[in-house]
């Protein structure tokens, strides 16, 4: 059945390693200012839009002068190799949570109330008939796919019932 990822601190390593081959055999060069953003958006749970990467690269430990042009380069960059999403509204970027596993389609789940993500793989089934309907009602040929789900997670629909609750 369909499984969730989420980062834990040992998976933080893992991602950038990963990313760092993908750089690597793509050709883009390894920076201090790429790996900066991939350990920020690997250590986040939450969105971080380009304006909050470039705040937490500016005020953390490791104080990065990395401004905000080269930060939407570096996300672009991440994008276009799929090591990062684009997610909400406001376009924030999110680590990409399957970059080592072979599922072809992913959903990712956006909780509007806690800004969580959390990526889900679809079965082979359901992904074919995804990919089958949309062929078939649209006449168009998928080549690449980003599926977003906003809404509330478990968290956060128990945190409302606790508050509804009358006293």
């Amino acid at each position: 059945m369909s499984r969730g990822h989420q980062h834990t601190q040992p998976d933080v390593s893992a991602y950038i390693e990963h990313c760092v081959e993908i750089l690597k055999n793509s050709g883009a060069r390894i920076t201090k200012p790429r790996l900066s953003v991939l350990e920020c958006l690997a250590s986040s749970r939450q969105t971080l839009s380009a304006a909050e990467l470039l705040k937490t690269l500016q005020s953390g430990r490791k104080k990065s002068s990395v401004d905000l042009a080269t930060i939407y380069r570096i996300l672009d960059t991440f994008a276009e190799l799929g090591i990062v999403h684009r997610v909400g509204a406001q376009g924030g970027f999110v680590a990409c949570e399957h970059i080592d596993c072979e599922v072809a389609m992913h959903v990712v789940t956006h909780c509007i109330g806690c800004e969580r993500n959390q990526e889900v793989d679809l079965p082979p089934e359901i992904q074919l008939a995804v990919s089958t309907y949309i062929k078939s009602a649209t006449r168009f040929t998928p080549t690449d796919h980003f599926l977003q789900m906003n809404g509330r997670c478990s968290d956060c629909v128990a945190r409302d019932k606790m508050k509804a609750k009358p006293r």
